[in-house]
């Protein structure tokens, strides 16, 4: 099981271990409407409420959860357009769901142990030093950890594939000597796999002279430094590196008041690249979008307080963000709902549970897409220098 799939399974856990609660919230809603079913606001939040738990039981692997959510969902959705209030009878229905269901998941967390959900959160990055002198090898793991990196170390060639397929590292550290081969070897190998090139490579050799770098270059490494550097200077080179291949990152922002669904998209962007913000309040929207200043936008369509149709017009009135991509994320297929948010001044509308691979394939070619037409609206298409409006913002800024 990789390290992806590893993450999504302790989600699956917390997910069925905070049920309980969740439905809590839904039976007072429920409740309430059988107090007075005209109460425009509990039906409002028994519609949030099962909306928000179909999305996630079909996230992690709960359909049969999730189309009796939907349902109800749907059936609020259709009352709240109408203004119409629920009768005895659907609401009864509604307490049978909730009950049929706290049964369900109260089985399901009961073979839960709470210790599989514990989870450190990883560093920010893992380095891999390649080393056969050890203890060469353990004083730079010592200072690279002390750093807060995750480090993992290998005295071999073997050993070095061994955990490059388990995981490849963000940063590599390399002597060009090493057990059962070469460094080089290594370096060729890290490179020939998908994303290899992201990987900062460091080589270490006994010579650190111009033509030296230029071999190294050739190799395929990023930097060389002589064996006799210092650890503050391997440490420095290797934080460049890593700032120097992080500079282009993409940002997403995801509008999300779920915890489990924000939970999942986040370990899926991550471990894609990107670096992502999340807004679980839509009233915040507008404040942390400043702060994160998105190349790219995930809403859901229905969060507290708002839709996700109504941040998007918001936010498309401002110049700035006009030609931001924006997908909506969301349980609801219906074609006016889709048709809505294209109107609203979205660009996409993917339906949940999100196939990674359709997600991740969508937003590449989304911000590609954003990138082309923010190069042409900037640049003048046959010189090649900024155009009057640009030239006139920089100024400006």
């Amino acid at each position: 099981m990789d390290p992806f799939e590893i993450s999504t399974e302790i989600l699956r856990k917390k997910f069925v271990v905070g049920t309980k609660s969740r439905l809590q919230r839904l039976r007072e809603s429920v409740r309430k409407l059988e107090r007075d079913p005209g109460d425009r606001d509990a039906l409002q939040d028994c519609m949030r409420h099962f909306h928000a738990l179909a999305g996630a039981a079909a996230t992690y692997g709960f359909p049969g959860v999730a189309e009796s959510a939907r349902d109800v969902e749907r059936r609020c959705t259709i009352l709240l357009n109408q203004s119409m209030a629920p009768v005895a009878r659907e609401i009864a229905q509604w307490v049978t769901v909730v009950r049929a269901l706290r049964r369900q998941f109260g089985m399901a967390s009961s073979g839960v142990v709470l210790a599989d959900l514990e989870e450190d959160e990883e560093p920010e990055f893992m380095a891999l030093v390649v080393q056969s002198y050890g203890a060469s090898r353990d004083r730079l793991v010592k200072v690279l950890a002390a750093e807060g990196m995750k480090v993992r170390a290998a005295a071999d060639r073997a050993t070095a594939r061994r955990i490059i397929r388990e995981r490849l590292p963000d940063a590599l550290l390399i002597d060009t000597s090493v057990q059962g081969g070469t460094g080089v070897q290594v370096v060729e190998y890290v490179r020939s796999l998908p994303k290899g090139d992201d990987v900062a490579v460091m080589l270490l050799n006994s010579k650190s002279g111009v033509w030296d770098k230029v071999k190294a270059a050739g190799f395929g490494a990023d930097a060389l430094l002589g064996r006799g550097a210092v650890p503050a200077q391997i440490v420095s080179g290797l934080r460049g590196l890593l700032k120097r291949e992080r500079a282009g990152e993409d940002r997403v922002l995801y509008v999300e008041s779920d915890p489990d669904q924000a939970a999942f998209i986040t370990r899926l962007l991550r471990a894609a690249g990107y670096r992502i913000s999340i807004c679980d309040d839509p009233s915040n929207f507008m404040k942390v979008l400043e702060v994160s200043r998105p190349h790219l936008i995930l809403t859901e369509v229905v969060l507290p307080g708002f839709s996700g149709f109504d941040l998007v017009r918001a936010l498309r009135q401002d110049r700035r963000w006009q030609t931001t991509p924006v997908l909506f994320l969301t349980t609801e297929s219906q074609v006016p709902a889709r048709l809505e948010g294209l109107m609203a001044g979205g660009d996409d509308f993917l339906i949940k549970p999100i196939e990674p691979r359709l997600l991740m394939s969508t937003i590449a070619g989304r911000l590609e897409r954003a990138r082309l037409q923010a190069s042409l609206s900037e640049r003048d298409g046959l010189t090649g220098l900024y155009n009057h409006t640009t030239f006139v913002d920089r100024l400006e800024t």
